[in-house]
């Protein structure tokens, strides 16, 4: 029996999601959860909260689930995998790492890894940089110089961050098994289904139109469950409903402010500035400021980032304490059988004893819990950071 870390978003939790976990299921694996905050790493909030997510994913299989802080969980593919990886790793008991891949070739995805960090790919990313293209771009032209037609798997999402898992855990000195899982059904991001699969975008679509009928053949009935309760309660989350709110923020910040947020260089500040000055609405300033080089995720992290008063401080850092989310029986012998580098939190009050980085971790958290809570289409009170209960679910065995 292994213990296998997932990380993931769960935005909401669906059929594939619960493919990968019941792979390591059938073979007698535990399932720790590492589950994206509330604002996810597209730049915007998720569907539902982060509570209700870990309800969906342990009601389905997952034995564990803990947080991803904003820091991380709102940033960079580097960063989101570092968040997640050094959470795993900060548990002490985690054996593995599963996670969708389109290519299913983990060798494969090892080479890549290392050559992405290794240092022969800096001078001519350096020059790729040079010619105007994104960063991903000029990194993956470079990876075709090194290593050759390998350097496609950047051509995938998923192949992408695990990528950046395998050089995360790397980083940390971290030895899991790492198990890719071939993605079946649809492409990442996808519009379109396939059998009872499909993409967290077209169930966020369908659902934030007011169109649930349709997804409950996408999602497990437990997740769809949890879903349709959250909705009912008016706690689905949208932009729109903190847009002014992001904007009349926006207004108040200096071009050193902008300048200090992460993803931000090379005079980005700027630009930002004066759309934020000249844009009356968030699709006008995402739309004025991307560009070839910038991507629109990129932009709409860097714009959600000024909302929450992110910094460099906590970027590339390992998270530095491990937020419980919930468990069942199995995820409870996990957590006693832990050996944590990190302080866990599993009840409210052990936020009082963090200090330093931690404390400050935790203080961005609460204020962007907090603001999420007003995205709601009923807006919620403020401290559920402090005042939320765990997640307790029988295992699949009832015991």
């Amino acid at each position: 029996m292994k213990t296998v870390g997932i990380i993931a978003e769960f935005n909401p939790f669906h059929n594939g999601h619960k493919y990968i976990i019941d792979q390591q299921k059938r073979l007698g694996n535990r399932v720790v959860c590492v589950i994206g905050d509330d604002f996810t790493q597209r730049g915007d909030v998720a569907l539902i909260s982060k509570y209700a997510r870990a309800e969906a994913a342990l009601l389905c299989g997952a034995d564990l689930c803990i947080l991803m802080p904003v820091s991380w969980s709102m940033s960079c593919a580097y960063n989101f995998a570092l968040g997640g990886i050094s959470l795993l790793h900060s548990l002490g008991n985690v054996d593995a790492v599963a996670f969708g891949s389109e290519c299913g070739d983990v060798k494969k995805l090892i080479r890549v890894a290392d050559a992405v960090h290794g240092d022969a790919i800096t001078p001519i990313l350096s020059s790729e940089l040079k010619k105007g293209s994104t960063f991903a771009k000029a990194r993956q032209n470079a990876l075709y110089t090194l290593i050759g037609d390998d350097a496609s798997v950047l051509d995938s999402p998923n192949d992408t961050l695990a990528t950046e898992y395998i050089s995360a855990a790397k980083s940390l000195g971290f030895n899991p098994e790492f198990i890719a899982i071939k993605r079946t059904g649809i492409d990442h991001d996808s519009e379109k289904t396939v059998d009872n699969f499909a993409s967290a975008s077209m169930i966020r679509k369908a659902v934030l139109e007011g169109d649930t009928n349709i997804i409950s053949a996408y999602m497990p009935p437990e997740s769809f469950d949890v879903l349709m309760r959250e909705k009912e309660a008016g706690k689905l989350a949208n932009v729109n409903n903190i847009e002014s709110a992001i904007l009349s923020y926006l207004r108040r910040l200096t071009r050193e402010d902008i300048k200090a947020l992460p993803e931000v260089g090379e005079g980005l500040e700027n630009k930002i500035y004066d759309a934020v000055h000249n844009c009356t609405n968030l699709n006008d300033i995402f739309e004025s400021i991307k560009s070839k080089r910038y991507t629109l995720a990129r932009i709409r992290r860097i714009i959600f980032s000024a909302f929450l008063n992110l910094d460099t401080e906590l970027f590339g850092q390992p998270v530095p304490y491990i937020k419980v989310l919930g468990f069942n029986s199995v995820g409870e012998e996990i957590l006693k059988n832990a050996s944590p580098s990190v302080p866990i939190i599993n009840r409210n009050r052990d936020y009082l004893y963090l200090s330093g980085t931690a404390q400050k971790c935790f203080n961005i958290q609460n204020t962007a819990s907090n603001l999420y809570a007003m995205a709601y289409n009923k807006p919620q009170p403020c401290d559920t950071e402090l005042l939320a209960s765990l997640i307790k679910v029988k295992n699949p065995l009832g015991e």
